[in-house]
């Protein structure tokens, strides 16, 4: 009897801790993605590797 509610358990706090571990970064990106797009900027920056690109001027800045 106490096999199933066992399983069930470990089951339930494995797949509850791979959901967490995976979605919380997810979620945060989107979330500052967000935030640039509000404060009116394309991209904020992209990091590929140990390449970093500025982000990109605001509309109203003057061209330099």
């Amino acid at each position: 009897m106490r096999r199933p509610l066992g399983i069930s358990i470990v089951g339930g706090l494995m797949v509850s801790q791979a959901l967490t571990l995976y979605t919380t970064p997810v979620i945060y990106l989107y979330m500052d993605r967000l935030s640039h797009l509000l404060k009116g900027r394309k991209a904020a920056h992209i990091i590929s590797g140990d390449i970093i690109v500025p982000p990109l001027p605001a509309k109203d800045a003057p061209n330099s």
